[in-house]
């Protein structure tokens, strides 16, 4: 009914290979037209925040599919369809990877020098902050389905509290750099390139919160490994497109928000395997643990380092 309602009457479906989420996405195709579909159940997803950050970014020159039609209370959305060529298979391709990181910093960079209007979106949507409850809800994870696994039961609540008030102690150790909007899944998969465009794509998700954030969701991503030189160099790039930033300050965040992301996207994966049957995400446990380590190593974090140790959790081993 939502596609005949929209023009799309004789269009052709084809169904796109299934993310992590509950949304499901559709190219529509009439008579060399096409535009894709996203169905989100609307007990799983909300569409409103995506159309609103969408909106936004496009709104301040940041590309990214226009929205076409809508129903928010079944969960459709019309999108523009932006093609194929995301980052990943462009990479898989043997375009350079330099060039496409570039662009990738160069897009956040612009997004992080539109501050103005990132409050409001829309006048139904506010984006939330980044604050110690989503930390929370996301660290947990971490206990809640990977160590119940190789601890072969629930933590304990001692062990719990003492988790989650390391985290906070860490968190309220955070020096003032500002707040930016954070889409939090800021990687190769989520970034394409249309007409010569560089477009972002799955947002519905986005904090008021930490620059760092998208920073290291793109420089130490979960599902592939990054050049050592790419990395300093896009870190590099980052820090000098913002000349306010005091540098010790950003690498104190970095590596905050580093551990707490590889914490959280830990979890993601092992509950994917054990709940969702997918179990090909634990091919990227090991990288996501090493990654972990390696942001605990900041001296802010120690107590939290010792806190993972003492649970046996290994570096770069899942232990299972």
């Amino acid at each position: 009914m939502f596609i005949r309602k929209n023009g799309w009457h004789n269009a052709q479906i084809s169904a796109l290979v299934q993310d992590a989420s509950f949304r499901r996405y559709f190219r529509l195709n009439d008579s060399g037209a096409s535009t894709m579909l996203m169905d989100a159940p609307p007990d799983k997803e909300a569409v409103l925040p995506f159309i609103s950050i969408a909106n936004h970014l496009n709104g301040i020159s940041i590309r990214a599919p226009r929205i076409l039609a809508s129903d928010v209370e079944q969960g459709f959305v019309l999108l523009e369809d932006m093609g194929n060529q995301t980052f990943t298979r462009l990479l898989a391709r043997g375009e350079d990877e330099s060039i496409l990181y570039t662009r990738a910093i160069d897009t956040l960079t612009a997004i992080h020098q539109n501050n103005h209007s990132v409050k409001i979106t829309s006048s139904d949507y506010q984006i939330p902050e980044y604050d110690l409850k989503h930390i929370f809800d996301e660290v947990l994870l971490f206990t809640q389905w990977y160590l119940s696994k190789i601890n072969k039961g629930p933590l304990g609540s001692t062990s719990e509290k003492e988790f989650v008030d390391l985290w906070k102690q860490a968190f309220e150790t955070l020096p003032d750099i500002g707040t930016t909007l954070v889409l939090r899944d800021y990687h190769v998969d989520n970034l394409m390139i249309h007409n010569d465009e560089c477009v972002v794509l799955d947002f519905q998700d986005a904090l008021i919160g930490s620059p760092a954030y998208d920073v290291v969701s793109l420089l130490e991503d979960a599902r592939r490994d990054i050049s050592e030189d790419i990395i300093r160099r896009s870190y590099q790039r980052y820090v000098e497109s913002q000349p306010e930033l005091n540098l010790s300050d950003f690498a104190h965040h970095y590596a905050f928000w580093g551990a707490q992301r590889h914490c959280k996207v830990a979890g993601i994966f092992t509950r994917l395997w054990r709940r969702d049957q997918k179990p090909h995400y634990l091919t990227h446990l090991p990288r996501v643990l090493h990654l972990m380590f390696q942001s605990l190593e900041h001296p802010a974090l120690t107590q939290l380092k010792y806190w993972f140790e003492k649970q046996g959790v290994q570096k770069e081993h899942p232990g299972f």
